[in-house]
C-alpha cells in the first residue's frame, strides 16, 4: 500500500512495517531497518540527555551542541 508523502510524493507501507507517530507527523520504518532506527533513537535520547545536563549546568548552548551533534551517528541515505 502506498500513501502521500511529505518528503517524497508516495511512501510505501508494507506488512510488519512499524508505523509511528505524534503531533509532529507519522514515520514509516520498514521492518528491516526497525533494529537500526531503535539503536539510532536510543543513541540520540542518550546525546540529548547529555546536552541537558551540561546546559542545565551552565555551558555555553553554542559550545555545548558543537560538542554533543545529535545526528552524526544517523547512517545518511545517498
Amino acid at each position: 500500500m502506498a500513501v502521500a508523502g511529505h518528503l517524497t510524493p508516495a511512501v510505501t507501507v508494507r506488512p510488519r512495517d512499524f508505523i509511528m507517530g505524534d503531533r509532529d507527523g507519522i514515520v514509516v520504518v520498514p521492518q528491516e531497518m526497525a533494529e537500526e532506527v531503535l539503536l539510532a533513537a536510543e543513541r540520540l535520547e542518550e546525546i540529548e540527555q547529555k546536552i541537558r545536563q551540561e546546559l542545565l549546568a551552565g555551558e555555553d548552548r553554542e559550545i555545548v551542541y558543537k560538542r554533543n551533534p545529535k545526528f552524526d551517528h544517523v547512517r545518511k541515505v545517498r
